[in-house]
């Protein structure tokens, strides 16, 4: 070999060895690139525990965070609910010119999957991640459903917690090819920290909302010894005017007695005697709703109850400037009931609509209408006695429809109720057999309509209540 081609070879073998390290300390460069990634990743999730535990907050920082750290051009993330067994859309969005934007209105359309439909639902099912590099040549991707944005690459991981799926992650570009296989170990790694995260915060949510609900059923303890402090006090106020009114009724009387038939001289004891008997009948009907007692079911008429009722609020209604109608004839059929019980029903609803009706008319304003209107609903299966009580109140918004029957759920401002009127006064109807519903447009009116059978199946034999403060013999 001449030293030419000696040379040539030396030279020949340095330069392989020159590709090989170059190619070497590339790949060496991409594993420590993907390493920054993964821990500016991790960093980055690290550093938002400590900005907030609200769920919601944490969905949306941690979708900001893959944006600007991946090649992903859109991120969703979607939790499951535990109660339907479906992924729910939490947040998602998008990178526009440099600009992270959150779809806002994709949210509110709620998207959810069922477990096992398309991609995200079969990522949620099998708790593995998938990665798509085409989702035209891909039949796990679902066609059918219409794309907030354009999707060619995809990739969706699951967010997993000792072998339980909370949820996923889902990226998508507009390119095909986008994402690597380091991209979805890095967004794996990324996940399992997030949801160890995520459920922390979910933690933190339920002892928060427990704890609330804690505090709620303590301040309703505290007003139900308030309730029955009164009650027992409105007792002795009661006893200690129906003396002094009934001495002033009989007094009225010898003076009309004394008149010897003279309209004139018996006009004003007979004015004495209407308003007393009426100042003694608001005094019977206050201690009758203030005392709790057991009471035995009756035959009843529902025209009764709202008149009984109505004698301890019509005053204040009418100061309020509300213009009351009442159409609750008389002779609607009598149902079996517990009437201390509608009437605690139905005051309940009339306080409600008069709330109502003074948050959205302050004074007096033409429109500050209440209407009780009492009918009767045939049918063949059985006869029903409806009472509807109209207002053009504020309404109910269609957003919390579903939940005013909830236990403390309330609208009014803290301290001004306790979010336990609707629930038992739903129970109480229940329990008589029939139903309470509403019909309500925001800003314009409510209509609480409850129905009562003539005929609930109730025996309305006497039965003796031991009274539970009477003397032993």
């Amino acid at each position: 070999m001449s030293k030419k081609d000696s040379i040539q070879n030396e030279v020949k073998r340095l330069t392989e060895e020159r590709n090989l390290y170059a190619r070497l300390l590339e790949e060496a460069n991409l594993q420590f690139e993907e390493k920054v990634k993964e821990l500016s990743l991790l960093k980055r999730t690290g550093d938002i525990i400590s900005d907030t535990f609200d769920i919601e907050s944490f969905c949306r920082n941690l979708a900001n965070i893959i944006i600007e750290e991946t090649s992903a051009e859109n991120c969703s993330l979607l939790l499951k609910d535990h109660h339907t067994e479906s992924l729910i859309l939490k947040v998602a969005c998008g990178k526009r010119e440099k600009k992270i934007t959150f779809f806002e209105d994709l949210k509110k359309s709620n998207v959810i999957f069922s477990l096992g439909e398309g991609v995200a639902g079969k990522v949620a099912l099998e708790g593995k991640a998938i990665l798509i590099d085409d989702v035209n040549n891909d039949e796990r991707f679902d066609h059918s459903r219409k794309n907030h944005v354009p999707i060619v690459s995809l990739l969706c991981c699951p967010l997993v917690l000792q072998e339980q799926v909370l949820g996923v992650i889902n990226l998508s570009n507009s390119q095909p090819h986008a994402f690597s296989h380091n991209d979805m170990r890095a967004i794996s790694i990324f996940s399992a920290f997030a949801t160890s995260i995520l459920s922390n915060a979910r933690l933190y949510k339920e002892t928060r909302d427990a704890l609330e609900e804690l505090k709620k059923t303590q301040s309703y303890l505290l007003q139900s010894e308030k309730m029955f402090a009164i009650g027992q006090l409105a007792a002795g106020v009661a006893h200690e005017i129906n003396n002094p009114i009934n001495g002033i009724i009989n007094y009225a009387q010898l003076l009309i007695d004394q008149s010897d038939g003279q309209s004139e001289k018996a006009e004003i004891p007979n004015r004495i005697i209407k308003e007393g008997e009426r100042v003694a009948g608001i005094v019977k009907n206050l201690l009758s709703f203030a005392r709790k007692q057991e009471e035995e079911q009756e035959s009843v008429l529902v025209h009764n109850i709202i008149t009984d009722t109505l004698s301890l609020v019509k005053k204040q209604i009418l100061k309020d400037g509300i213009k009351l109608t009442v159409d609750v004839p008389a002779d609607l059929p009598k149902i079996k009931a517990r009437s201390q019980q509608l009437q605690q029903v139905f005051m309940n609803i009339i306080n409600n609509a008069q709330y109502a009706l003074n948050q959205r008319f302050f004074g007096f304003h033409e429109d500050k209408l209440l209407k009780i209107r009492g009918e009767i609903i045939e049918s063949e299966s059985s006869n029903l006695v409806r009472t509807t009580f109209y207002d053009r109140g504020t309404g109910i918004p269609a957003s919390i429809m579903n939940k005013i029957y909830n236990p403390f759920f309330s609208t009014k401002p803290r301290g001004e109720g306790t979010g336990l009127g609707l629930s038992i006064s739903y129970g109480i109807i229940k329990d008589h057999g029939g139903k309470l519903w509403f019909d309500s447009v925001e800003g314009e009116y409510t209509k609480v309509i409850v129905d009562l059978p003539v005929d609930n199946g109730w025996s309305l034999e006497r039965r003796i209540i031991p009274r539970k403060d009477a003397k032993r013999k």
